[in-house]
């Protein structure tokens, strides 16, 4: 909002104030007929004070937004006294903490709720590494307990689908996704292994799962697939009679 005159003088229209701020003071030329309102626009772009912030006296009574200047009394040379409100500041510097308090709530909440779901899949994973080891010495399980298994790998799943997370909760999120996923392969081929293990030849050769892996591989994220050309930890399960 930007207000020009002649000179404040020449245009009856217009008038010279000054403003009082601080230490400062503030010379406008403005039109006589704007409001209070207007006028903390002007110098809201004059000096950065926001207008919800400004408080504006004219002989010593705070003026209202929607009083004309003209009809206050305001001519050439009126002085007036700019003032901050400090209950206003003082609140949108609150709102402004309030919002980084949420936003920190909200990674912090994140983070926290990826923890409790690695948790729940380390007890999991743990479950999976002793079928593994049932199976793998060519006893066969319960078929319900592998089934079981899954559906609460995939339960997990669900609910890191649901996590909404930034920065390292999001980033530990998608390894936790990634980890389950590992797992649900590993049921997967476990599955199929325990149902087979009694209805093949003992020379048949599995492909789906390998038992000279280590144990301790199910579920960890820094076990690194076998190299197709080592030959340790590479050789297919034996089936047993």
């Amino acid at each position: 909002m930007d207000y020009t005159g002649d000179d404040g003088g020449s245009n009856s229209n217009f008038i010279k104030i000054k403003v009082s701020y601080g230490s400062n003071w503030l010379d406008l030329t403005v039109p006589s007929h704007i409001t209070f309102g207007d006028l903390k626009g002007v110098i809201a772009e004059k000096i950065g004070l926001e207008p919800d912030v400004q408080r504006l006296f004219f002989r010593g009574i705070e003026k209202d937004d929607q009083i004309h200047l003209e009809m206050a009394g305001l001519k050439n040379n009126s002085k007036l006294l700019l003032k901050e409100n400090i209950a206003k500041v003082e609140e949108v510097s609150t709102s402004n903490d309030k919002t980084e308090e949420v936003k920190e709530t909200q990674v912090s909440k994140g983070s926290e709720l990826v923890a409790e779901v690695k948790a729940d899949v380390d007890k999991l994973a743990e479950q999976l590494r002793a079928l593994k080891k049932i199976i793998c010495e060519g006893h066969k399980v319960l078929q319900k307990d592998l089934i079981f298994t899954v559906e609460m790998l995939e339960r997990q799943l669900l609910k890191l689908d649901g996590i909404k997370a930034e920065g390292e909760g999001k980033v530990q999120r998608k390894m936790e996704v990634q980890r389950v996923q590992s797992l649900l392969d590993t049921a997967d081929e476990l599955k199929t292994r325990n149902l087979g293990s009694k209805a093949k030849s003992s020379d048949t050769v599995q492909k789906t799962t390998n038992c000279d892996a280590s144990e301790s591989d199910i579920g960890n994220h820094d076990a690194q697939p076998s190299s197709p050309s080592s030959t340790k930890g590479t050789q297919d399960w034996e089936v047993f009679e």
